[in-house]
């Protein structure tokens, strides 16, 4: 009788309870963002303003007009043998154009307004490629507008001297170039760049 008492207390008890469950793992953190790409460094190499020019071909319905703008200002970077940025000025009171009385006119508000806007100038933000064949983007700064610009730049390294050719088209009025010649000859909106630039090892 005492084993049948004790058999039956044992089995009214409560069964122990269950354990808890493990807490749920933690998530991993998210990822860390991939830093922003860093400029290569390069050494300045300044701008060998006799060597260099800078010209521009304007059109109109008949004829057009070839434009220079010398004394470039700035420097070419240059890390190694690569280009890896560069900075050009020009004063825009240096424009050279025939004939003269095109020149003043050019200089006036009707066109670079350069008495308000001395300096035109291009900061690169960014440059791809190997030498010989470079791909280069950057802010073109002129008559008080910006505006980003990509174009293809062929230059090598020799001697210490780095030689840079560019060809580009630009909108003269992205630029607020807006004067539109005269009614029987309007000049037309695209605008040929043509660029050398030379610059010298320090």
């Amino acid at each position: 009788m005492t084993l049948l008492l004790l058999a039956l207390a044992c089995s009214s008890e409560a069964p122990p309870p269950a354990a808890a469950p493990p807490p749920p793992a933690a998530e991993p953190p998210p990822p860390a963002p991939a830093p922003a790409p860093q400029p290569a460094a390069g050494q300045p190499w300044a701008i060998d303003s006799a060597a260099s020019t800078i010209t521009a071909s304007a059109h109109k319905v008949i004829g057009g007009h070839e434009l220079g703008f010398p004394g470039a200002t700035g420097a070419a970077l240059v890390n190694g043998e690569a280009l890896t940025g560069v900075d050009v000025a020009v004063s825009m009171s240096g424009l050279v154009a025939d004939p003269e009385k095109l020149r003043t006119h050019l200089l006036t508000a009707d066109f670079f307004d350069a008495a308000q806007f001395p300096e035109a100038k291009f900061h690169s933000t960014q440059v791809t490629g190997a030498a010989p064949a470079y791909t280069v983007t950057g802010t073109l700064a002129l008559h008080g507008a910006e505006k980003e610009v990509t174009f293809p730049v062929t230059g090598s390294v020799a001697a210490g001297v780095f030689t840079g050719t560019a060809e580009l088209v630009l909108d003269r009025k992205d630029f607020g170039l807006v004067y539109p010649g005269k009614p029987d000859n309007l000049i037309q909106d695209n605008v040929e760049l043509h660029v050398k630039l030379v610059a010298k090892a320090p």
